[in-house]
């Protein structure tokens, strides 16, 4: 609820008096290509829900039709938005993620001197108005990854903030947003740099942190005690499960953890926390699309491979050669996202899930990854207002 008051609050600060008309090479969304796009994804879901309807398969309708109503207000939401943001000028861009890097930085302070904004169980601790730092981590990743993309003049100290605060919380999904972002900008110039930082790093987290918790997360086994590596694999080997009990159809939109499946790991979860922890999410956004939508999930998957694989190459381009900003942005939503899909997600009904539509509507609509507008502006310096 925060989140999406601050992303509708940042739609209100791109006001027309922020819009350039000048150098850019394209415009809003093509006003053909909105409802083709909007009306094409729906029936893509309909047609595959009622073919799996039609063949007996169970289907929770109430929850289908609440998901995809809401899918539909998302996604309205998310061309208007995105046409704002294609539209805006590179500071006003710039200034909007600012505001957001500063919203971080407060909720991250919170934690550390025990302040908690609601109650929370013993196993996850928030922060600030997140529920737990892995949901912090992933809001921060896109954020990362365009101020190392857009040369931010104080990103090396936000970075090396942020890594010491991760240590200290212990948010592995947050390092791995450092190095989703940190991929960025290394190359053979600072690789020796990059390469003391990294020594640094792990020097300091044997010195300081609990090697156990990064440890225990890197040996994935369905016979660990680590209860996020077994709820990540629960959700992988759920929805292979789901796409087998299917013949490759998957359950449908939003029916990710209805079937039963009976495996091994699930009980060991149930073991462990006394419910099936992230049941109705799959632990990743990449595990509930192929439960959910089988074989045609896993070509989506590929497919997001690939955007991604294009956006990190722009943001590589985007720190050599200062490109436009709502260019970097869009590319950094899509290039992080990563994360969601194969290591830690929360579904799709997220702040950073309604940002990924932003994304798709400005790449699918205008190619926003292969525009490249060069400018000759100064590295940002922007600083909190």
């Amino acid at each position: 609820m925060f989140i999406f008051g601050f992303l509708a609050y940042t739609a209100l600060t791109l006001r027309p008096n922020h819009l350039k008309s000048s150098n850019r090479n394209y415009n809003q969304p093509s006003m053909l290509l909105q409802p083709i796009l909007f009306v094409g994804l729906l029936s893509i879901i309909l047609i595959h829900t009622f073919l799996l309807i039609i063949t007996n398969h169970d289907v929770n309708i109430l929850r289908f039709i609440l998901s995809i109503s809401l899918l539909a207000f998302m996604l309205a939401a998310a061309f208007g938005y995105a046409s704002r943001i294609i539209n805006t000028s590179d500071d006003s861009v710039k200034r909007i993620v600012n505001y957001g890097l500063w919203f971080l930085v407060l909720n991250a302070l919170l934690p550390l001197f025990n302040i908690e904004l609601y109650w929370h169980n013993s196993l996850i601790k928030p922060v600030g108005v997140f529920a737990e730092p892995s949901h912090f981590g992933l809001v921060l990743a896109p954020i990362l990854a365009f101020i190392c993309a857009t040369n931010y003049r104080h990103y090396p100290k936000i970075i090396a903030f942020f890594f010491l605060w991760s240590i200290y919380i212990e948010s592995l999904v947050a390092i791995i947003a450092i190095i989703f972002a940190l991929a960025i900008v290394v190359s053979f110039k600072n690789i020796l740099s990059i390469s003391t930082a990294i020594v640094f790093a792990f020097g300091f987290i044997v010195a300081f942190g609990d090697v156990e918790y990064f440890t225990s997360r890197m040996v994935i086994s369905s016979y660990t005690y680590n209860l996020s590596v077994l709820v990540w694999l629960n959700g992988w080997m759920t929805a292979f499960e789901m796409v087998w009990q299917t013949d490759g159809w998957g359950s449908g939109f939003q029916q990710f953890g209805y079937l039963n499946t009976d495996l091994e790991i699930s009980e060991r979860v149930i073991q462990l926390a006394g419910i099936i922890l992230s049941r109705f999410d799959g632990g990743t956004v990449g595990a509930k699309i192929l439960g959910e939508f089988g074989l045609f999930g896993l070509l989506a998957i590929i497919a997001f491979v690939i955007l991604a694989t294009r956006a990190f190459f722009q943001l590589r381009s985007a720190y050599l050669n200062n490109e436009n900003a709502a260019n970097v942005l869009f590319s950094s939503i899509l290039y992080t996202f990563t994360i969601e899909v194969f290591f830690r997600g929360t579904g799709y009904f997220s702040p950073t899930g309604f940002l990924l539509l932003c994304a798709l509507v400005a790449v699918t609509c205008k190619g926003t990854l292969t525009t490249s507008v060069i400018r000759t502006s100064k590295p940002s310096n922007l600083q909190p207002q």
